[in-house]
């Protein structure tokens, strides 16, 4: 399908260096952010949920100005397009991401969407692939701009963003190393270590960067009040868009246009995986590098990325930083 022009100019989309492609559903009631129901209805749920997906891709476009970056938002169903109007920012493509293609055996369940995801953001060009969750609308911003850069070196690499889970917010890589989704038990507390388990049987050098969380559930929900609390979401929110006041971030959003989807189209990925990504590696070979961790001689102060879209949507449903009483923080 065609997909938005991306960043900067749309002849350029393609050749931008690193792709980074958020895995999401189509934001509907009854479908989305469903652990988030209590205290959420399930259409506050969906309006939430369409709410990260601007903040994630405004956080994207944001990251851009500062390294060569493409967003994408890595999708599945098919058929569900037209449901991400107006809920992403302007120049995000569309891609799929459903796990269709032919797949190694040990790649499963969710596995198989993350590899085709994957599949799907090196196919037109670019020269790195990124899996970012769409649950972590705060995330800070330098930790895309570090991953980006980081990718752009000399090398192959991979790039983990640990959640506090004991998932991963953020997988990056220079090639389809499908050993990285093999035989993982998804949604549990051990997928980021068995992923680093699989990186170091690769051999492929990893670049960890620091931990962050991901509201699924009614103690980070409070927490992202919280953090969203502190400032006005107007006034803080990022010079490169505006939301009109009195409008809900699910309104008032700027829509695609048909000049934005104006862009390359996407080449399919490919049908199957490549016999060199299929065979899992014979030798063990640890690489890790110190030196490419975050913060790579910066402060190690984290800033939150200030989520105007979310922290709105989150007022106009009458949630603050103290309406939700929880026994543990």
């Amino acid at each position: 399908m065609q997909c938005t022009s991306g960043f900067g100019r749309p002849a350029d989309f393609n050749r931008i260096s690193c792709a980074i492609g958020v895995m999401a559903k189509a934001p509907r009631p009854g479908f989305s952010k469903t652990r988030l129901c209590p205290p959420l209805t399930p259409v506050d749920a969906a309006a939430l949920s369409a709410a990260f997906l601007r903040d994630i891709s405004e956080n994207i476009a944001l990251a851009a100005l500062e390294t060569p970056i493409a967003g994408y938002i890595a999708y599945a169903p098919s058929g569900q397009e037209a449901l991400f109007d107006g809920h992403l920012a302007t120049g995000t493509g569309l891609l799929l991401a459903d796990g269709s293609p032919s797949m190694p055996s040990d790649v499963q369940g969710f596995g198989r969407c993350l590899l085709h995801a994957i599949l799907a953001l090196l196919a037109p060009g670019h020269q790195a692939a990124v899996v970012l969750n769409s649950d972590s609308p705060t995330l800070p911003t330098s930790l895309l701009v570090h991953t980006a850069r980081v990718l752009a070196l000399e090398g192959d690499r991979i790039v983990l963003g640990p959640a506090e889970d004991g998932g991963y917010y953020l997988l990056g890589m220079k090639a389809a190393h499908a050993h990285l989704f093999a035989d993982i038990a998804w949604s549990t507390d051990t997928v980021a270590e068995t992923t680093r388990q699989r990186a170091r049987q690769l051999g492929v050098e990893i670049v960890e960067l620091p931990a962050w969380y991901d509201v699924d559930d009614e103690a980070a929900l409070t927490r992202l009040l919280r953090e969203t609390s502190n400032h006005d979401p107007l006034a803080d929110a990022p010079s490169r868009y505006s939301a009109s006041p009195g409008v809900v971030p699910m309104v008032g959003v700027t829509p695609m246009t048909a000049e934005t989807q104006a862009g390359a189209p996407h080449p399919s990925p490919p049908s199957s995986i490549p016999e060199s990504v299929r065979t899992p590696p014979e030798t063990v070979r640890p690489a890790e590098n110190p030196a490419l961790a975050y913060p790579a001689g910066e402060p190690a102060h984290l800033q939150p990325y200030p989520a105007p879209f979310t922290a709105r949507a989150l007022a106009s449903m009458g949630f603050h930083a103290d309406s939700l009483d929880l026994a543990a923080e």
